[in-house]
């Protein structure tokens, strides 16, 4: 395996919670953070929460703290029965780890609570593996032990330990996963979780990572008084929520395709005279193996033309400013949500 193939694994959460708001067109509010300029990787883009997996969050450790606090390890049977496409970031380390997909949603969790203070957990009295709203913990001294998980991932299980609670696994429904091109220096393959919130929770920003914390629809990141700076992932999964405007259809529809599986969406970048065009799966200009795309694809041609010859498009473009717009014309895979254009319902205000 070359160098260029390599990536760490990782896992984001995508936080939906109703605002309360009757006059608006969404009741719901998408949590964004905007990353602190001097963090090495996207500084100041706006991004879902999430991070690097760490060994210790697929430890069977985290089966034992389950036992010791009543909880049977059947009740993560129903996380792993997935039965469409498995990208390659659910295979197990090794056979003596917890399944990747118990393993990912530690990580997003941990992860989350890390940047932005939101703990999402459950202890015996309150658990449940029916799907429901995420039950979120605020009654402890957060900001200590936000500041000891994020120096030492490992303290995450030692302060579940002590609280004598466990990740909030059941709440998290499976969405997406995405690999970083083969053409960028830094790669992740990613899982994305969603999760709905009957309420806003009270936030704690990570000192180094975060320097502002965003409530906005999905269709609000894209308004141009906004002023952020989204990555293709968030443009493509913001662009697949705006489809429904209820946090309750939100959930009812995660719920229901969560184990229908997740097709890997490696991007393969192209740059016209114009602008950038990210080419994804299905798409007639998608090649065989987008892991040998270790070069930015030059096209001598502006992003319009270029994307007129596509009858299968499946792609993102962005017209050489801030302003990028997901495109699918064919049936979405593993029974998922097509991205709409939100640019046009934007510019229709």
């Amino acid at each position: 395996m070359s160098v260029k193939t390599l990536w760490k694994e990782s896992a984001s959460m995508i936080v939906l919670a109703k605002n309360g708001t009757k006059n608006k067109t969404f009741n719901y509010d998408v949590l964004m953070f905007k990353r602190s300029k001097k963090t090495s990787l996207m500084p100041n883009h706006v991004v879902f929460p999430g991070g690097v997996k760490e060994s210790l969050d697929e430890s069977t450790n985290w089966i034992k703290h389950l036992n010791k606090i009543g909880i049977q390890e059947k009740c993560l049977k129903d996380l792993t029965l997935v039965h469409g496409q498995r990208p390659g970031i659910f295979t197990k380390t090794s056979p003596n780890s917890i399944e990747k997909e118990i393993a990912l949603r530690i990580t997003a969790i941990r992860e989350t609570f890390e940047e932005v203070g939101l703990f999402l957990c459950r202890g015996k009295d309150s658990f449940s593996k029916e799907r429901q709203y995420g039950v979120f913990k605020e009654d402890f001294d957060r900001k200590h032990w936000q500041q000891e998980v994020h120096n030492n991932p490992s303290k995450f299980l030692e302060m579940c330990e002590e609280l004598n609670v466990f990740p909030d696994l059941w709440s998290l429904y499976e969405w997406s996963v995405w690999l970083t091109p083969a053409s960028d220096k830094k790669r992740f393959q990613t899982a994305f979780f969603l999760v709905t919130l009957n309420e806003k929770p009270n936030l704690i920003s990570e000192e180094h990572e975060v320097t502002e914390i965003l409530w906005k629809s999905p269709t609000e990141y894209f308004e141009r008084n906004a002023e952020v700076s989204l990555q293709p992932p968030q443009v493509y999964e913001l662009s697949r929520l705006a489809n429904l405007s209820e946090i309750e259809k939100v959930q009812k529809f995660a719920s229901e395709r969560n184990s229908k599986g997740s097709t890997l969406f490696l991007p393969v970048s192209h740059k016209c005279k114009n602008g950038s065009v990210r080419i994804l799966p299905g798409d007639d200009c998608y090649p065989d193996d987008p892991n040998n795309c270790t070069e930015v694809v030059r096209v001598d041609e502006n992003v319009d033309t270029f994307c007129s010859t596509a009858k299968r498009c499946h792609r993102i473009i962005n017209s050489g400013s801030k302003e990028s717009t997901a495109i699918l014309n064919f049936e979405p895979f593993d029974g998922h949500l097509s991205p709409i254009n939100v640019r046009n319902i934007v510019n229709k205000k």
